[in-house]
């Protein structure tokens, strides 16, 4: 049988497909299915230290459109086709100290699958580079394999948070410098496809440690809405916010 083994930023993988960062690796309890059905490595949905409340149930709606009128719905009309998702996701709302237990459980489990744990503080202050560090070390003790930056997430609660800050080199390069002086394992930054100067970021990522860049997170979007009544499909009294992936 052909090897499908591959390398990459040092990490020896048995295949190279990768469930991202999502809900589909949002617990012990996913990731641990994945493994069993032969995905070569698994990067968890993100951790972090900032109160997190996601919203009860599901979090995506899948958009169709067909060739007669192609804007996109919910609806499945006539003849339509899947065209993109649409959500409203957060980070985990597992707190980190119930990410660990699970974490060990995993690599126990599953020895010679890459673990990389996604995480996420803030900016702006020497505490949220602490965060950074506290996050990186915590999971990388106890046998994460690669550590992703999460630097694109267009739904925080917080301007220094996610795709807020993906646009500032000097941000990006000082998270890369706090975290790698803690942990020695591959870094993998992903960035936000929300800026004009794209390139800019993943210089500055690289130039500061990066091993490798994740590209990419969801797109801000207009959110669903019926062209012939000008309703949204989804409101919440009339306010709404979207992102397409």
């Amino acid at each position: 049988m052909t090897s499908l083994a591959t390398t990459f930023t040092g990490l020896k993988f048995v295949n190279p497909f990768v469930p991202a960062s999502a809900p589909p690796t949002e617990s012990k309890r996913k990731i641990l299915k994945a493994f069993e059905s032969g995905w070569g490595r698994v990067v968890t949905k993100t951790i972090g230290l900032h109160p997190v409340e996601n919203v009860a149930g599901p979090r995506t709606i899948f958009q169709r459109a067909n060739e007669e009128k192609p804007y996109v719905s919910r609806s499945k009309r006539p003849n339509s086709v899947s065209h993109s998702s649409w959500n409203w996701e957060l980070i985990s709302d597992q707190p980190l100290d119930l990410w660990i237990p699970d974490l060990i459980d995993i690599k126990k489990a599953y020895p010679d699958r890459m673990l990389i744990a996604s995480i996420m503080a803030g900016a702006g202050s020497e505490q949220e580079m602490k965060n950074w560090q506290k996050l990186a070390t915590a999971t990388v003790d106890v046998g994460c394999d690669a550590i992703e930056l999460n630097l694109s997430c267009p739904h925080m609660d917080r301007k220094d948070m996610g795709a807020h800050i993906a646009n500032d080199e000097t941000i990006i390069r000082s998270i890369l410098q706090a975290v790698t002086s803690v942990v020695d394992v591959p870094i993998w930054v992903k960035l936000t496809p929300n800026t004009s100067s794209l390139v800019d970021a993943a210089w500055a990522a690289y130039d500061a440690g990066a091993s490798a860049l994740s590209l990419c997170n969801s797109f801000p979007s207009m959110p669903l809405m019926d062209p012939e009544t000008l309703k949204f499909e989804v409101e919440v009294d009339g306010l709404v916010s979207s992102g397409v992936s």
